[in-house]
């Protein structure tokens, strides 16, 4: 017994082996109707067994056409999964059926999720389908963008016959190929899908990536920006063309010319999200066009911008340069060409980027934890960073230490184990973290800390942390909700309140 794909796959002929019994095959899919698609696909070649969770609802399952050959099974929430217990339950249902589609979703149980990718649940289910001559397919529904989703499936990679994620990209759906073992041979693709109809996918080709295909136009070539990357004091040349949105650079950016766009960075905007669409944008367009990141009303941190010209930006336009000079600047860097290797998954940008949730007070435990995580990911950049432990001064509480702790982003954390406080930088050089201290409290660090100790290095940070999570503390977690939020004006300024003294009346001297 076998399954192809190429019938579905146009463009993909001959290029996969296929999927035959005994094999387990891991596709992580960021999207429920492409799940459908998928399975549908199999159901058309074979007798399927579908096991979905009891508790997923209609809406969450997958719909089968009632031509195919299927059947449901449910699998019951338990506190905890047995093995010997799972493999007899599957070897009873699965007896008459070919293949069996295993359907998972990212808010199914944490404890079959912890079964499966965290136990020994994939290489059970893998010795499974080898001895019963199965074919085994796991449909993972999840962000394959989520850090710990990613962690997860990677552990089980060796478990796998092929691991493969598939997610929506710009302007095509991305099929990654991690592996797929064929013999003595491994695959590894990157392909571009786009959707004709409920039952055919196109292979989309990558643009010709030699010089001979380039259409450059030098001086004459178009500028487009959008228009958040303007105020509305300024006014573009009269050449420069408008864009709505920033996903209109689809139709508006020629493949392997030397257009130019300009895209705007302003707060309440992720760094992830700017980060994909400039990589998208060199993915799909080439090494001549020119893209422009200007910074609108906030600095991008310079270990973000390092990323985005990793990511394929040409230059990011400093807050506070005047109109004119970004004019300037983009009219000198004609014939500009992209000449760094664009990383070959969105993903290897991610793994670099500090995730949006590590920021402010943290309890304890947590605090540690995620300390350890943006050192080791400094670490792993050549990235500075500064951990802080300090006393109190008198007339402080680590409370209100804590209170006055106004976080700039990212990877500006703040805990207390109820006598000293803790911070830690990131991206922080040892030099500059007088500087930063005083920006994120508004005032000389004299004034609150009667001592201090800073780290600078991953052994010091571990021990540091190892002993705050068995010291415990305090969680303040409550009181802190409504001051751990800063509104930021420029890059070295926030938002202070300080009581005003009252008017002194005038005395006349007689």
């Amino acid at each position: 017994m076998k399954l192809d794909l190429d019938s579905y796959f146009i463009g993909l002929e001959n290029q996969l082996p296929a999927i035959r019994a005994g094999e387990l095959h891991l596709f992580v899919v960021q999207d429920h109707e492409w799940i459908e698609r998928i399975a549908n696909f199999f159901a058309q070649q074979t007798r399927i067994l579908y096991l979905v969770e009891a508790i997923a609802s209609i809406n969450e399952r997958i719909h089968f056409a009632t031509s195919y050959d299927t059947r449901t099974a449910e699998l019951k929430r338990l506190k905890k999964y047995r093995a010997g217990t799972l493999v007899s339950a599957l070897t009873n249902v699965a007896a008459p059926h070919d293949a069996i589609i295993f359907h998972i979703r990212a808010n199914s149980s944490e404890s079959f999720i912890t079964f499966l990718f965290d136990d020994d649940g994939m290489s059970l289910l893998r010795d499974w389908a080898r001895k019963n001559e199965k074919i085994l397919i796991v449909l993972f529904e999840a962000d394959p963008a989520d850090r710990h989703i990613r962690s997860r499936i990677g552990r089980q990679a060796t478990n796998c016959q092929s691991l493969n994620t598939l997610y929506q990209g710009q302007p095509d759906w991305r099929w990654d190929i991690h592996h797929w073992f064929d013999g003595m041979k491994i695959i590894q693709k990157e392909l571009r899908l786009r959707i004709i109809s409920p039952i055919l996918t196109e292979v989309v080709h990558d643009i010709d990536q030699s010089n001979d295909a380039a259409r450059l136009l030098s001086a004459e070539a178009p500028v487009y920006y959008v228009h958040n990357a303007l105020d509305g004091s300024e006014v573009a040349p009269i050449e420069w063309l408008a864009l709505e949105r920033e996903d209109d650079w689809l139709q508006a950016l020629k493949s392997w010319s030397d257009d130019a766009i300009v895209i705007g960075f302003f707060r309440g905007q992720t760094m992830q999200t700017l980060l994909r669409t400039v990589y998208e944008i060199r993915k799909t367009t080439g090494p001549f066009v020119r893209i422009y990141v200007r910074e609108r009303d906030q600095a991008i941190r310079h270990h973000d911008e390092r990323l985005l010209m990793q990511a394929g930006a040409t230059i990011v336009l400093p807050y506070g340069l005047r109109f004119s000079q970004v004019v300037s600047l983009i009219e000198n860097s004609i014939d500009w060409r992209f000449n760094k290797r664009l990383p070959e998954h969105f993903n290897d940008l991610i793994d670099l980027l500090v995730p949006e949730q590590l920021q402010g007070y943290l309890p304890t435990s947590e605090f540690a934890e995620s300390s350890l995580q943006l050192a080791e990911l400094a670490e792993k950049q050549g990235i500075d960073y500064t951990l802080i432990k300090a006393e109190p001064a008198s007339g402080h509480t680590p409370l209100s230490i804590l209170r006055s702790f106004k976080h700039r982003r990212e990877g500006d954390l703040s805990t207390t184990d109820g006598n000293n406080v803790y911070f830690f930088l990131f991206a922080c050089r040892a030099s500059d973290a007088d500087r930063a201290l005083t920006f994120l409290f508004g005032l000389p660090i004299q004034n609150i800390f009667k001592s201090e100790e800073r780290i600078h290095s991953l052994y010091l940070v571990t021990t540091c942390c190892n002993r705050l999570v068995e010291a415990g503390g305090p969680d303040f977690s409550e009181d802190l909700k409504q001051s751990n939020i800063t509104v930021e004006r420029h890059e070295d300024a926030y938002d202070r309140y300080f009581p005003r003294p009252k008017p002194v009346k005038s005395v006349r001297l007689r």
